[in-house]
């Protein structure tokens, strides 16, 4: 198990943060300033402050997947902050620089921006937009690529040509293009769903070439597994090499996300020859994060799965899992699957996440009481979590009478926001 240290209380008065690789960015009423942690002593270092100041483009929650996140990149000496879109801030990429914190351009963008984040390599951006005011033959959603070294909108994706009638017929919800891989000369793969089917478009489009809408020049479909499935949709994504990314794919049944009706399947999918070099066992759930860690020779997902069962069968407790799977890089074999009963353990996981940027990766569980289960990613695939009986051994981060309402992590520190017995909240951290 990691030690942890004693808690400390944020070095300003920030009611949000954000966390990009390496660095922390916090907001305040007034400031939004870049920070590095583990800075002397253990404390917190500051970079820079940002001028002009810009509003948190985040959810509540920030340790939620689905939503706007703010980029840091320390060789490109350049910070990327969103603006969602409102009355007093229209939606824009502001970018400043890294050292200075000034502003050096700001790309305007339509309408507003929805809760999905950012990709991001090498200084182009890929943010989603849905344009509402359009003309059906936009259908409604594309993917606008933005290039913050230069402060300029290049060009972007849309739904395909032979995808249009598919789109013409959608009543439920907007139209799903996901953006899950840039390829080293700036190809996009993205994909495709419908609102209600068993298929999905794993779609290249050719904008090393041409940034102007292009149509994809490769695709094909992938169909889900689980039996009567109508739906399928990318949860997220993971470079394994240059050519080669992990999709991790949810796939239902009856709209109702629980039990046998859910799963997620994993395909590893070559950009080059768009092909599934390998699929993966599915597990019961959705998996929510996924990770490449090099040094432990592993692929680590971790999601969560509503078993539309109570833990110990008297209905008191939750009916909600944790779920860890570590899959082969090479061959997509499961070479662990962990479950943690949120009922089991008498408290739900507020984070399960692997430390960003670390030369010796951890995995770190934060569970609404406070207490931490930390310890080396080398050290879990191989031997697993550290069990006693069905509960996780923990350590204790917090006074027990505090409830932790959202973590998040960066290399080698976990941030908590913490409700005090007294109602008080504040924003901690812990290093180790």
């Amino acid at each position: 198990m990691v030690k942890l240290s004693s808690p400390s209380v944020l070095p300003c008065d920030a009611q949000q943060i954000q966390i990009h690789h390496l660095h922390i960015i916090t907001y305040s009423d007034d400031s939004v300033d870049i920070w590095q942690p583990n800075g002397p002593d253990g404390r917190m270092l500051h970079v820079t402050r940002l001028q002009p100041t810009a509003p948190y483009p985040g959810r509540k929650d920030p340790s939620l997947i689905e939503s706007l996140n703010a980029i840091v990149d320390a060789d490109l000496q350049l910070v990327i902050l969103p603006i969602k879109g409102s009355s007093d801030f229209p939606a824009s990429l502001r970018i400043f620089s890294f050292h200075g914190g000034e502003l050096l351009h700001e790309i305007n963008l339509p309408g507003t921006l929805p809760n999905a984040p950012l990709t991001y390599r090498g200084g182009k951006v890929l943010v989603m937009v849905a344009d509402e005011e359009s003309d059906p033959s936009r259908l409604r959603m594309s993917v606008l690529i933005c290039d913050a070294q230069s402060g300029s909108l290049e060009g972007g994706i849309r739904i395909p040509d032979h995808l249009a009638e598919r789109e013409r017929k959608r009543v439920a919800e907007t139209s799903i293009l996901w953006p899950a891989f840039i390829t080293p000369n700036f190809d996009i793969i993205a994909t495709s769903s419908e609102a209600w089917d068993s298929t999905m478009e794993v779609l290249r489009y050719p904008t090393s070439r041409n940034m102007d809408y292009p149509q994809p020049d490769a695709n094909f479909q992938l169909t889900e597994s689980i039996e009567d499935g109508d739906e399928i949709s990318t949860m997220c994504s993971i470079a394994l090499d240059a050519t080669t990314f992990v999709l991790a794919v949810y796939e239902g049944t009856g709209g109702l996300p629980q039990g046998r009706q859910c799963q997620n399947a994993f395909h590893a999918i070559d950009s080059q020859s768009m092909t599934v070099r390998w699929s993966a066992p599915t597990v019961w759930g959705q998996i929510d994060r996924i990770w490449y860690i090099s040094s432990a020779d592993a692929i680590i997902a971790v999601g969560k799965h509503n078993t539309g069962e109570k833990w110990g069968g008297d209905g008191s407790d939750s009916p909600w899992t944790t779920t860890i799977v570590v899959l082969d890089p090479s061959t997509g074999a499961q070479r662990r699957l962990e479950t943690i009963h949120h009922g089991a353990q008498g408290t739900p996981v507020k984070l399960c996440a692997v430390t960003p940027g670390a030369h010796d990766p951890e995995l770190m569980i934060v569970f609404e009481d406070g207490q931490i289960c930390a310890l080396s990613v080398e050290h879990f695939v191989r031997t697993g979590l550290p069990w006693a009986g069905h509960r996780l051994e923990t350590q204790r981060a917090i006074d027990g009478t505090c409830t932790v309402n959202w973590a998040l992590l960066a290399e080698k520190t976990v941030f908590m926001s913490v409700s005090r017995a007294d109602g008080s909240k504040a924003i901690t951290y812990i290093n180790w």
